[in-house]
């Protein structure tokens, strides 16, 4: 499978289970942002597309590729300002060896 297709800037296209790529179109990435305000509907579906790459033998079906994205933006979790602020000003001003050391979370 070309994994450029997959991550091409212009449109999200999903690898199913039939080694078919489904290509989100622009009117139903447009209603999920509308519907799921309170998430990166964009960086949702980046991940989605990341987990199918590493998945390929729980890839969904052409017919069943809508319910998947619909569940996982139903159950991603609303990320808040400060909770991307945040996030950002900790990527700004540490290195990546910082953060890769970094077990905090695990306290």
């Amino acid at each position: 499978m070309n994994y450029l297709a997959v991550f091409n800037n212009s449109a999200y296209r999903m690898p199913l289970k039939d080694g078919t790529l489904f290509e989100l179109k622009e009117n139903d990435l447009i209603m999920f942002k509308q519907v799921y305000t309170s998430i990166d509907v964009d960086f949702e579906l980046k991940k989605m597309i990341a987990w199918l790459v590493s998945n390929p033998s729980n890839r969904k079906t052409k017919r069943g590729i809508m319910r998947f994205i619909n569940g996982w933006l139903g159950r991603a979790k609303p990320q808040t300002v400060q909770s991307q602020v945040s996030q950002r000003q900790y990527i700004q001003n540490t290195t990546l060896e910082q953060r890769l050391n970094d077990d905090s979370w695990a306290n």
